[in-house]
């Protein structure tokens, strides 16, 4: 994949001038799964839910689009977040996996000497942000595509910054449903609660 296509995939997610950032939050599957990954794409996405390819947009929250919410208590005392699940959205051999996380933070005042911002490695404590598809009916787990040089499939967990109460927008690019797989269990994190039969758009 040339630069300026893999740039343009990681670009269309950004929203204002929140950045995105990432972390792993799943070690490896159950040992009788099958791992499912790509290392390829020769789609172009849009990056809104529901517009037809090939048109320019930005994914900016909207609720109307969220498919199942969860409430999470965030690590270390800081809080709380909620975090909302759009359907996975099929591009070509793709499938992207858009969420938004919206922290509630215990100290939410700037002005404290002990304030920090939230990130994603706030979340989960882990250095990428890496949620896992489960195809529980085929026994197989889809990780994100792999990432070389500057080829990015998942958010960035090096630059993307939250405040307290403003959605932050996370996504990650798996490889394209196979054995006609029409929904899959979501996992965020090892310490959170999957989210359950995600529709395939």
């Amino acid at each position: 994949m040339s630069r300026t296509r893999t740039t343009a995939l990681a670009s269309i997610f950004l929203v204002g001038t929140v950045a995105l950032s990432g972390c792993s939050l799943l070690g490896g599957g159950d040992g009788a799964s099958q791992q499912t990954t790509g290392t390829d794409s020769t789609s172009q996405t849009d990056g809104s839910q529901g517009q037809a390819s090939g048109e320019p947009g930005v994914v900016a929250y909207d609720e109307s689009k969220v498919v199942a919410t969860q409430e999470v208590t965030l690590p270390n005392g800081l809080g709380t977040a909620t975090v909302e699940i759009y359907p996975l959205r099929v591009e070509g051999k793709t499938q992207i996996m858009t969420a938004f996380i919206t922290p509630h933070l215990a100290n939410a005042d700037p002005s404290s000497p002990t304030y920090t911002d939230f990130t994603l490695y706030d979340f989960n404590g882990e250095r990428r942000w890496e949620p896992v598809l489960i195809d529980q009916g085929n026994l197989k787990q889809y990780s994100p595509l792999e990432s070389t040089g500057l080829d990015f499939w998942t958010t960035d967990y090096t630059t993307a910054i939250a405040t307290d109460g403003v959605p932050m927008p996370v996504w990650a690019v798996f490889a394209a449903p196979q054995d006609g797989t029409t929904s899959f269990d979501v996992v965020i994190g090892e310490s959170y609660p999957r989210f359950a039969n995600i529709p395939v758009e």
